[in-house]
């Protein structure tokens, strides 16, 4: 097997497993174990594919790579969770409910759902550019 080909599949199932994954946690893949309170919409599936494309294109690059750059890291822990945030339901996360209570999630929360999403694509492609050029 050629060499890049292996960090095609590297990056292919990296992005296949955290669609999967965060795809049936935030109940975007229907599923039996989770329940979505606030209904879907096609800027979620939007938010979880590009952000499960841009992380496993990430990480293939990085193993590619095999240099350490903190700040490209850091970069893309931020964009995952600003991701998770945007496509996640806010009312079915039990921390964000027990510390600001379902009224305001929905009131104040709920709105800035696609700047976060917005945010975490910025992040995510920032650092895939900078992990590219180094």
């Amino acid at each position: 097997m050629s060499g890049k080909i292996r960090y095609w599949i590297i990056g292919t199932v990296t992005a296949t497993g955290i669609f999967l994954l965060f795809g049936i946690v935030t109940d975007l893949i229907p599923n039996p174990w989770f329940a979505r309170m606030v209904g879907r919409t096609p800027l979620d599936y939007f938010f979880l594919t590009a952000n499960s494309v841009l992380i496993g294109a990430y990480i293939a690059v990085h193993i590619y790579r095999k240099n350490s750059t903190v700040v490209c890291d850091t970069a893309t822990y931020s964009g995952g969770i600003a991701g998770f945030l945007a496509y996640g339901c806010p009312v079915c996360n039990k921390l964000l409910v027990l510390f600001f209570g379902t009224t305001t999630l929905l009131t104040y929360f709920e709105p800035l759902r696609p700047i976060f999403g917005v945010i975490s694509l910025f992040l995510l492609v920032g650092a895939l550019y900078f992990r590219l050029k180094s």
